[in-house]
């Protein structure tokens, strides 16, 4: 038998049927944390099968467990068995088997026995390698020391969180500093899981719901971190903020996977915004071109998670691009001005279409713009006033020369005349007798 051990103690006797019986527990109230149940009882099967020796106290009396096999059937199973002062071992009606597909990590076991612990004064998480021996009026837990069980011992502070007094506590939990390169998880101070990547804190979630391992899933773990922080405090949220706003690019940090609610968040970030940033912010999804028209109107681009901004856009107190950009960024477009070969492609391509269509590019207020593509080669863009007409030309089309430039921008105003119209008649048809008969009867040469 190892005599290395890890010893977990505490205050009070403990009631021997509870190690026994599966579910059983006298502990009540939703801040007890262990009660000698159904997880306890999954610990011990993994440690027996782990081969890891436990022996408890209570009070003077030591309890140990082993294994006896039993045949049923084809199938051979370990029952756990207990003796009491080394006297005759008893069957319980346990196996081994109990959890072998999500109970894998001996700290779980050291959890539950700890969590127990918590409950009762006087607890008390150490090494030992002396000779076991009971204490009248406490209860020690001695486990047999793994690898895994020391890497706990000796990083207490990472699986065990229960000082009130450190970081915000907050109407769901708590609000912690971040201990390690990835955010760490907590329920009642005790450690849960750890995520994916980093993140600005780790966190103590009340609400939090566990399964039988207890472990959860990262949605659940997102939707509690998005309570905490609406429940933070206005200097929580503003730090949040100018945080994600130098991350998201890279999406760096869990906090930027959060789902918020812009119909019920929409009041306390839209604070924390105006706690964070200056007038002249206006939240933004980085589009390059539009950051640089709003830095070219004196304005800074904040960009941020697509969750947080929707959430601030649906407020009137936060400017958004949209504010500053019009039409063209809603439709999908932002103009720039144009090179000096470009806007040469445009003079001859307005020119051309003048040829064509006389005085109905007049009546229609025809221009045309480049533009960022977005997928789309040319677009069609109606203004707030119904009249005002735009022709949108992507740079990547302009590019191609003047040929492509006249086509595309003759196909789009064609379409926008005739609503049955569409690219691939032009494409098959139409195009081929612009190119090779109209425009050089007109002189245009391409």
């Amino acid at each position: 038998m190892s005599n290395e051990w890890v010893l977990v103690e505490n205050q009070g006797e403990i009631n021997l049927a509870l190690l026994e019986l599966m579910g059983a527990s006298l502990k009540e109230g939703e801040d007890k944390i262990g009660v000698f149940g159904t997880g306890w009882k999954y610990g011990l099967a993994l440690a027996l099968r782990r081969n890891i020796n436990v022996v408890i106290f209570s009070g003077k009396e030591k309890i140990e467990f082993s294994t006896i096999s039993e045949e049923i059937g084809d199938q051979t199973f370990d029952r756990i068995a207990i003796s009491v002062n080394g006297k005759r071992r008893r069957k319980t009606s346990l196996t081994t088997r109990m959890g072998m597909k999500d109970w894998d990590d001996e700290w779980f076991f050291l959890r539950e026995v700890i969590s127990n612990a918590l409950d009762e004064e006087g607890y008390r998480l150490y090494g030992w390698d002396e000779e076991l021996q009971g204490i009248e009026g406490k209860t020690r837990v001695f486990i047999s020391k793994t690898p895994r069980l020391q890497e706990v011992l000796s990083n207490q502070n990472l699986y065990i969180r229960r000082d009130k007094s450190e970081g915000e506590t907050v109407n769901n939990g708590r609000i912690l500093p971040p201990l390690s390169e990835k955010s760490r998880i907590y329920k009642q101070g005790i450690f849960v899981m750890e995520m994916d990547r980093k993140g600005l804190y780790d966190y103590d979630l009340s609400n939090l719901k566990l399964t039988e391992s207890r472990t959860s899933d990262r949605w659940n773990v997102l939707n509690q971190i998005r309570q905490v922080l609406v429940s933070s405090s206005v200097d929580t949220r503003t730090e949040v903020l100018q945080q994600l706003r130098f991350n998201t690019s890279s999406k760096d940090l869990i906090e930027s996977d959060v789902d918020f609610d812009w119909y019920s968040d929409g009041k306390v970030w839209t604070e924390a915004f105006q706690n964070a940033f200056d007038e002249d912010s206006v939240i933004s999804h980085g589009t390059p071109l539009v950051k640089k028209t709003l830095e070219a109107n004196g304005k800074t681009a904040i960009v941020l998670p697509p969750a947080l901004i929707a959430v601030l856009k649906k407020g009137q107190d936060v400017p958004n691009e949209d504010d500053f950009m019009g039409t063209a960024l809603k439709n999908g477009y932002v103009t720039r001005e144009a090179s000096t070969y470009e806007q040469q492609l445009l003079d001859k391509t307005q020119e051309v279409m003048k040829g064509l269509f006389g005085d109905l590019i007049d009546k229609h207020q025809f221009s045309v713009f480049v533009a960022e593509d977005h997928n789309k080669m040319v677009d069609y863009l109606v203004e707030d006033d119904g009249e005002s007409h735009t022709i949108v030309v992507s740079e990547k089309i302009l590019h191609r020369g003047l040929r492509d430039t006249i086509s595309y921008v003759y196909s789009s105003f064609l379409i926008n005349l005739n609503e049955e119209s569409n690219e691939d008649e032009f494409a098959d048809v139409i195009s081929p007798i612009l190119m090779e008969k109209i425009l050089p009867s007109m002189g245009v040469i391409i």
